[in-house]
């Protein structure tokens, strides 16, 4: 391995020699403060938290100071409680119970959370418009668009956007080399086949993803689209075509294994479930694919072409929290592949909800849209629609999707 590494190390100086793109690309991998600070946008504040042994600590920048503010936020543990509490509250239906009493449980425990991890920022971000947060610990599996602000509004309702970045590199960019690709590829309801009796998963069909894809397409200006839909819906085709699209749309279901194999290897218990998934045990394909995309094959696909990631699945977002490595799981994979932004949830998200809040999403992007204001207008045009229809606010609809990567 060291001499390999070694090779590696001779290869990129002899490349970087002959090519002054490849120079360039690799000087922008490694951005010190002075570039961060100049690539935040004005009206914007970049927010990183910390999570030591004992606290949670935020630091702060804002564009036009040069130096950052530092916040002590508070016990490490009673925050990991209390992300748990408001997780447990926006990911479970709030109709089985009341949908009016499970919001009001939900604003509680969303509160609370505020005032530990929000309010002590918000009093230092004053005339700001977005927020770009760079996530620690359990705060990796919040939303923070969907908590309580001290005047009881939703933050995401008083003017803010929210992006999340992996690290505070991602605002600086990358050099992207050569033409770009415009296609899309859409996939949507793949044919699972007939759930085997000692099959781990069993996964459901999917209706409302097969016209969730066709709307997506329909919606795509950008150049050509593909949707692939049951039996077509298969892992090869998306190996085959994903590393030739500008854009890519799954709307399946994702699976996560926890316990003793996430810790194992987190990529390979996490991934999400394509045509035949439901026959992978049994199974052998003539293409040598068994349905079921992990992360792990997916970190060895080519996807820099790809400025969008949209993962429109239950939770595509979760994964195993390690200290200093953040959520490996799908998000970790698709970054790895060369992704640019990834459009993730955190919990199981509703059909339907899923739906209309994805065809805002796209529609605000056909329009022009960064993704930091795409992802915030389908969110708000979301919540509208469900304070109409059902009578609730309750952020398990409209609130489980965030942004990550490139926020433009």
């Amino acid at each position: 391995m060291a001499r390999a590494e070694a090779e590696a190390k001779g290869a990129e100086r002899n490349l970087a020699e002959m090519s002054r793109a490849y120079r360039e690309l690799r000087e922008r991998e490694r951005p010190g403060l002075p570039d961060v600070l100049a690539a935040i946008p004005p009206r914007t504040a970049l927010v990183s938290y910390f999570r030591s042994a004992s606290d949670y600590v935020a630091s702060i920048l804002v564009a036009g100071r040069p130096m950052p503010q530092i916040v002590r936020l508070g016990d490490a543990a009673t925050i990991d409680r209390d992300v748990d509490a408001w997780h447990a509250s926006v990911s479970r239906d709030p109709r089985p119970a009341g949908a009016r009493a499970g919001e009001l449980a939900y604003r509680v425990a969303a509160r609370r959370l505020a005032e530990w991890v929000w309010d002590p920022v918000a009093a230092r971000v004053d005339g700001i418009d977005r927020i770009f947060v760079v996530p620690d610990g359990s705060l990796q599996q919040v939303n923070f668009a969907t908590l309580i602000a001290s005047d009881g509004e939703y933050l995401v309702a008083t003017g803010l956007s929210f992006h999340t970045l992996s690290a505070e590199r991602d605002l600086v960019g990358e050099l992207r080399l050569g033409a770009q690709p415009k296609a899309l590829l859409a996939i949507g309801d793949p044919a699972y086949g007939v759930p085997e009796r000692s099959h781990p998963h069993a996964f459901d069909p999917l209706p409302a993803s097969r016209s969730e894809a066709t709307e997506v397409a329909s919606l795509w200006t950008g150049g050509e689209a593909t949707v692939l839909t049951g039996a077509e819906a298969t892992e090869a085709a998306l190996k085959r075509l994903a590393p030739g699209a500008r854009v890519l749309h799954i709307a399946t279901h994702a699976f996560f294994q926890g316990g003793t194999a996430a810790r194992e290897n987190p990529l390979l218990v996490t991934g999400l479930a394509m045509a035949a998934a439901n026959e992978a045990s049994t199974r052998s394909a003539a293409d040598g694919e068994d349905g079921m995309l992990t992360a792990a094959e997916v970190a060895l696909l080519d996807l820099r072409s790809v400025d969008w990631a949209v993962l429109s699945a239950c939770a595509t977002g979760s994964g195993a929290v390690e200290p200093g490595e953040g959520v490996l799981g799908l998000r970790r994979a698709f970054r790895i592949a060369g992704a640019r932004t990834l459009i993730v949830s955190l919990w199981p998200v509703e059909d339907d909800a899923t739906h209309d809040w994805m065809r805002a999403l796209y529609a605000s992007r056909r329009g022009g849209a960064s993704t930091v204001d795409a992802v915030r207008t389908a969110t708000l045009v979301a919540l509208d629609e469900q304070r109409r229809s059902i009578g609730t606010s309750h952020p398990y609809f409209w609130g489980g999707f965030i942004s990550i990567g490139d926020w433009r």
